[in-house]
């Protein structure tokens, strides 16, 4: 059962995949003798969808997320990023490039 629960806790970043679309990839599975029931399927899919949400609220919302993750990948593996704000402070571009995609483009 736990094993199911880690793959539907995984289909939850997927936007927009119903409890129904879970179920019938779970039902799919031949190692699931007993797949999950639609209300665990449910309430994995919410759990996870809400933690999600507590991690992104935590680090100050969206785009200091995005900006956490590039600042992270551009110190541990060479990516570039800018962005620009308008004049009342809101994100209107974003700009990254990985440094093979930097490699590639020369």
């Amino acid at each position: 059962m736990e094993e199911q629960k880690k793959i539907v806790a995984d289909l939850a970043s997927v936007p927009n995949l119903s409890r129904r679309q879970v179920s019938k990839i779970i039902n799919t599975m031949p190692q699931f003798a007993k797949p999950l029931e639609p209300q665990q399927i449910s309430n994995t899919l919410t759990n996870t969808r809400h933690e999600a949400q507590e991690e992104i609220a935590a680090m100050g919302g969206d785009f200091t997320s995005i900006l956490r993750f590039l600042e992270m990948m551009a110190e541990d593996n060479n990516w570039k990023y800018e962005f620009k704000a308008d004049e009342h402070g809101t994100i209107d571009e974003v700009w990254w490039q990985s440094d093979k995609q930097h490699t590639v483009g020369i």
